[in-house]
């Protein structure tokens, strides 16, 4: 399992004081958990939007915050 290699790797670095690793490993840990890059947009984790939506929204810089208020125009 991955997620538990990524998280022994990151207790391994925490108790090391690394904070370089430390930190890169936390990340990675959150990639793996939430299955989602965090550059990618939140929506990505919900397949019900198509991919040209979620393209589109990540060229725009649309947040869910931006997104909560647009209109419904707007969007």
């Amino acid at each position: 399992n991955a997620a538990r290699i990524v998280r022994a790797l990151f207790e391994i670095a925490l108790r090391k004081r690394w904070p370089v690793m430390t930190y890169r490993l936390l990340n990675l840990c959150k990639v793996i958990d939430k299955r989602l890059w965090g550059w990618a947009h939140p929506l990505r984790q919900f397949s019900v939007l198509p991919p040209s939506v979620l393209t589109r929204m990540e060229e725009k810089n649309l947040t869910v915050d931006k997104l909560r208020d647009m209109g419904k125009d707007e969007i």
